[in-house]
């Protein structure tokens, strides 16, 4: 009956109600590894983004694919709060990649990860460099379900820069790729690729 009115109209909700999935796929609270979303990969958690300094809640949003829930000052400020300002240019950036690559960032499925319960035995993924062996640093591959495009988020949470050597799919080492960085235009590039991956902040790479 909004559609009626309104086309884009759309909704989330704070529970785990499963008949609510028949009118959105937008729930709250993320993150965390959504076994659900294995059998729905459009399904998406929401993360809430309260505070200046929420760069890493942003990231690990994106490394689970949830939506943002911005409401700065604990949802007491809009987005020109000041203090504000410099997180939501970042949110800008991840959210112009993300729209770029939302059939896989968003509504694709989660096909393996550094760790946690979606971590294959057999990993798509070779890396190796100081990323590897970092405890801050984190990773999740997505496919896009539709096209087929693979896309994996990696996630430096650490407070110092991390490189990353020799990443590519484990099934396609030698494949074309493109990187994906906030505030840097996208660049085409060819596995097995280096990257150095910024503190509190996020690149993705597509095949």
């Amino acid at each position: 009956a909004c559609r009626k009115i309104n086309p884009e109209f759309c909704f989330s909700y704070e529970g785990g109600w499963d008949r609510l999935m028949s009118y959105t796929d937008l729930s709250w609270w993320g993150a965390t590894d959504d076994l659900l979303k294995q059998v729905f990969p459009q399904r998406a958690l929401a993360t809430g983004i309260e505070q200046p300094f929420d760069y890493n809640k942003v990231n690990i949003a994106v490394l689970n694919g949830c939506h943002l829930l911005v409401g700065p000052a604990n949802y007491n400020r809009g987005m020109e709060y000041p203090p504000m300002k410099p997180l939501c240019r970042y949110i800008a950036e991840v959210t112009r990649i993300r729209h770029k690559l939302f059939g896989a960032l968003s509504r694709g499925a989660i096909i393996d990860a550094s760790e946690g319960l979606l971590k294959r035995k057999q990993s798509l993924l070779k890396i190796r460099g100081a990323f590897a062996r970092s405890p801050h640093a984190k990773w999740k591959i997505f496919r896009d379900t539709e096209t087929g495009l693979r896309a994996v988020v990696l996630a430096n949470l650490g407070n110092t820069p991390l490189k990353a050597g020799g990443i590519a799919f484990a099934d396609s080492p030698r494949a074309p790729c493109e990187v994906h960085q906030p505030f840097q235009k996208m660049t085409p590039s060819r596995f097995p690729l280096v990257l150095t991956i910024p503190p509190e902040r996020v690149a993705i790479v597509t095949a």
